[in-house]
C-alpha cells in the first residue's frame, strides 16, 4: 500500500491522466483562432452539445453535496441540487435565448444592451471573481474525497490526532444518548464544550496522510495541461471520455452498499423514517419553500451563467444548443438520484460517525470496493471534477481575454488572443487554490454563490426583455448591491463591534420536540424497542443557530461561560427584514436561508425597475432595435445567410410587434412558436417521470 492506496488503483488512476493529456495535445494541433479555443468555431452539434453539457453539468462537486445533505439531512437534502428539476423544462428556452445572442462571452450581451463599458468590465471581473471559488469548491471536493481514500492507521497517530478523533466519538456517543435519555449536569456541560469544539473545525473522526497543498497544485496542473492545448474542444472531447467513468462512478457503490446494509429493507431499518420524507420535517434545512426559493435562484441565475452560454453559443442551432442542455441536464437529474441512494447507504452504515460530511463518498469507496475498483472509481471521480473545471476555465478565460483584455489592447493577433487566453487559465485555476485553502466546507461555498445570483441576473432579465431598463439604473443597482450583498457582510466580519454585540448574537430558540416513527436497528440497541420497523415516540432535539451571522461561538471552546462571538458571513439581509419587522427567534435554519436568499434575488429587481421609471432612457431607439432583432431572429447555420436575416430584420423591426406577447408595451417577449410549446411540455412529462423515480426509490423496501 502506497499512502493507504493499492499499487493497481495508482495504475488506473495514471492511465486515465495519460489519456486526459492525449486527447489535449491532439486537440491543440487543430486549434488556429481565439473563436476555435473558446468556442470550438459553433460547429458543435447535438452530440457534442450532450456530451459538453453533461460532463460539465454532471460534476464531482454536486455528487460530494448530494451525498453530503442527504447524509446530514435524509433524503430532503437531495433538493439542494435536485431544485434544477423542476427548473428544467425552462432551458428549452434559455438555450434558445443563448444561442440567437451570437456572442462569444456572456458579457457581450450586457456591452450589446446597455453599450456601457463599467456594466461590461464589470460583470466580467466579477463572473471571474466568483468562478474562481466554483474552482476551490472542486478543490475542496477533489481533496475531501483523497483525504478519506488514504486513512492513517489509528496507530500513527500524533498525540493531538488521537485526541481529535477520541473527542469526536465521545461527541458522537453523548448526542446519541441524548435521542433516548436525559443526561447528567456534566454530560451536558462536556458535550457542549465538544460541539463549541466541533464548530471550529477542531474534531476529526479520522486522520488522512495527504495534505491538501501539494494535492491542489498537482491536480490544478493536470487541468491546466490539457485544456491549455485544446480549449473548448479539448474539454468536449474528454467530456465524452469522462461522462463514461461519472456514470461508472456514479454506480458502482450501490450494489456494494445494499449488499452491506441488508438490501432496500435492511436500508429503511436502518434509517429513521423522518429521514425518508422528500420535503424534510419540521428542523430540515429543506422545507418545501426553501426548495422553491433555490429552483428560482438557479432559473434566474442561469441566463447570466458564463458556461451556460458558452456551450450553447457553440452549438451550429438553436435546436442543437437546446436539444444538448435538455438532455444533458436530464440524464443529470437521473444520475442525481443515485447519488442520492449512495447518501442514504451512508446514513445506514455509518450513523452519525463521520465528522466531515464532505468525505462521505471517499469513505464509502474506501470501506467498500476493492483494489483496481478504488482506482476506477478515483479515475470516474476526477475525470467528474476536472471536466467541469475544464470547461469553466475556458469560459470564464474568455471573459477575461474578450470583455477585459481586449478593449485595452486591440488589434492584436489571433494567436496572442489564444496566448492571453491560456494564461488566464492558468491564473483562474491556481486562484481557486487560495479558496480552497481559505474556505473548508463545500456548502459554504456554494451558499457564496447563490447570495450574489440576483446582482447580474437582474440586468440581464430585465436587458433581454424590458426596453425601459436603463444603463444609469442598472449601473446604481450593481454599486448597491455589491455593498450591501457582498461588502457588508463580509467586511462585518473583520469588525469586533458587530461581530462581539451582544444584539446581534442572537439566536434562535432551542426546539425540543416528540415524532411518532418506526423503530431503525439503532433504536433498538438503545433499548427503544423491540425490533426495527416498530411504531416508537423519539425525542427530536434542534439546537438554537445564528440568525444574524453563519455562526454563533464561544470565544473559547472549552470554557461553557466564554463569551461569545460571530463567526462566518453577517446576514445583513436579516438584519433589514428584522428592522422592518419580521421575527426570526421563532424559526428555523430554513426561514433564515430562504428569506436572505429571497431578499438577494428579488432586491435588485426592485431596484433596477423602480430607478428606471424615475430615469430618463439614454438609449438610442436605433441600438435597441438592432439588439432585440437579434433576439427575436432565429439562427441559421449557414452564417451567410444568417447575417442576411438579420439585416432584415433589423431593417424592419415593426414586423415582430404582432409577434409580440403584449403588442405596444415595452416588453419584448414574443408568443412561443409550436416547437417551443411541444418541447416545452414534453419536458415537464419528463420532469414527471423523473420524479416518480425519485418517489419510487424512496418508497422501494424490498429486496
Amino acid at each position: 500500500m502506497i499512502y493507504g492506496l493499492h499499487p493497481a488503483d495508482i495504475a488506473v488512476v495514471i492511465v486515465f491522466f495519460a489519456i486526459t493529456i492525449f486527447v489535449g495535445v491532439r486537440v491543440s494541433r487543430s486549434i488556429k483562432n481565439s473563436e476555435g479555443f473558446f468556442i470550438a468555431n459553433r460547429k458543435m452539434g447535438k452530440g457534442l452539445q450532450f456530451f459538453l453539457l453533461f460532463g460539465q453539468a454532471t460534476d464531482a462537486d454536486t455528487a460530494i453535496v448530494v451525498v453530503r445533505e442527504v447524509y446530514r439531512q435524509g433524503i430532503s437534502g437531495l433538493w439542494l441540487s435536485f431544485r434544477l428539476l423542476f427548473m428544467t423544462p425552462f432551458h428549452w428556452f434559455l438555450a434558445k435565448w443563448h444561442r440567437r445572442m451570437r456572442f462569444v462571452t456572456i458579457s457581450d450581451v450586457y456591452m450589446e444592451r446597455y453599450r456601457s463599458s463599467f456594466i461590461t468590465i464589470f460583470f466580467s471581473a466579477f463572473q471571474i471573481f466568483m468562478s474562481v471559488f466554483t474552482i476551490g469548491l472542486g478543490y475542496v471536493v477533489a481533496y475531501k474525497t483523497i483525504k478519506a481514500l488514504t486513512v492513517k492507521p489509528a496507530i500513527e497517530y500524533t498525540v493531538q490526532e488521537r485526541e481529535s478523533v477520541e473527542s469526536y466519538q465521545l461527541m458522537r456517543a453523548l448526542e446519541e444518548k441524548r435521542g433516548h435519555s436525559s443526561l447528567s449536569g456534566e454530560e451536558t456541560a462536556q458535550l457542549a464544550v465538544l460541539q463549541e469544539r466541533d464548530k471550529q473545525d477542531e474534531l476529526d473522526s479520522y486522520i488522512s496522510y495527504v495534505k491538501p497543498v501539494p494535492f491542489f497544485i498537482v491536480y490544478g496542473l493536470i487541468i491546466c495541461i490539457y485544456t491549455l492545448l485544446g480549449g473548448l474542444m479539448a474539454a468536449t472531447i474528454n467530456d465524452i471520455f469522462q461522462s463514461l467513468l461519472i456514470l461508472v462512478f456514479s454506480l458502482i457503490l450501490i450494489p456494494y452498499g445494499l449488499m452491506h446494509v441488508g438490501g432496500f429493507s435492511g436500508l429503511h431499518d436502518r434509517v429513521p423514517a423522518s429521514l425518508f420524507e422528500l420535503f424534510g420535517t419540521h428542523g430540515s434545512e429543506y422545507t418545501w419553500y426553501f426548495v422553491l426559493t433555490l429552483a428560482l435562484l438557479n432559473l434566474i441565475g442561469t441566463l447570466q451563467s458564463a458556461p451556460n452560454a458558452t456551450v450553447s453559443s457553440a452549438a451550429r442551432t438553436e435546436f442543437d444548443a437546446q436539444f444538448g442542455m435538455i438532455t444533458g441536464s436530464f440524464v443529470k437529474r437521473l444520475v442525481m438520484i443515485t447519488w442520492a441512494i449512495c447518501g442514504l447507504l451512508a446514513l445506514a452504515m455509518y450513523g452519525a460517525s463521520i465528522s466531515d460530511p464532505d468525505t462521505i463518498w471517499g469513505v464509502m469507496t474506501h470501506d467498500l470496493l476493492g483494489p483496481g475498483f478504488v482506482g476506477m472509481m478515483l479515475a470516474g471521480f476526477l475525470a467528474a471534477s476536472m471536466s467541469t473545471k475544464s470547461s469553466y476555465s475556458v469560459s470564464y478565460s474568455s471573459l477575461l481575454v474578450k470583455n477585459i483584455y481586449k478593449p485595452f489592447f486591440p488589434d492584436k493577433s489571433e494567436s496572442h488572443y489564444v496566448l492571453m487566453g491560456r494564461i488566464a487559465i492558468c491564473i483562474y485555476l491556481f486562484s481557486g487554490i487560495i479558496v480552497a485553502l481559505t474556505f473548508n466546507s463545500v456548502l459554504a461555498i456554494m451558499k457564496i454563490g447563490f447570495a450574489f445570483t440576483g446582482i447580474f441576473s437582474a440586468p440581464i432579465w430585465l436587458g433581454l426583455f424590458w426596453r425601459r431598463a436603463t444603463r444609469r439604473a442598472v449601473i446604481a443597482e450593481i454599486i448597491i448591491c455589491i455593498f450591501l450583498i457582498v461588502v457588508a457582510p463580509f467586511a462585518s466580519m473583520a469588525i469586533p463591534l458587530i461581530t462581539t454585540h451582544p444584539a446581534l448574537l442572537k439566536e434562535t430558540e432551542k426546539i425540543e420536540k416528540t415524532e411518532d416513527t418506526f423503530a431503525t436497528v439503532a433504536d433498538v440497541k438503545a433499548g427503544l424497542a423491540e425490533k426495527p420497523g416498530q411504531r416508537i415516540v423519539k425525542k427530536t432535539v434542534i439546537d438554537p443557530v445564528g440568525i444574524y451571522f453563519e455562526k454563533v461561538v464561544r470565544v473559547n471552546p472549552n470554557d461553557p461561560a466564554s463569551s461569545k462571538e460571530g463567526r462566518g458571513e453577517f446576514y445583513i439581509q436579516v438584519a433589514i427584514l428584522e428592522l422592518l419587522g419580521m421575527d426570526f427567534s421563532k424559526g428555523t435554519k430554513a426561514d433564515i436561508e430562504t428569506a436572505r436568499f429571497l431578499f438577494n434575488l428579488v432586491f435588485p429587481f426592485i431596484l433596477i425597475m423602480t430607478l428606471s421609471m424615475f430615469m430618463k432612457p439614454e438609449e438610442k431607439k436605433e441600438d435597441l432595435d438592432a439588439f432585440f432583432a437579434k433576439k427575436n431572429t432565429p439562427v441559421d447555420a449557414d452564417p451567410e445567410k444568417d447575417a442576411r436575416a438579420l439585416k432584415e430584420s433589423t431593417a424592419d423591426f415593426g414586423r415582430f410587434n404582432s409577434k409580440k406577447l403584449f403588442p405596444n408595451t415595452q416588453w419584448e417577449m414574443l408568443k412561443p412558436e409550436k416547437r417551443d410549446i411541444i418541447g416545452f411540455g414534453l419536458c415537464w412529462v419528463l420532469v414527471g417521470c423523473i420524479f416518480l423515480v425519485l418517489w419510487g426509490v424512496v418508497k422501494l423496501q424490498w429486496p
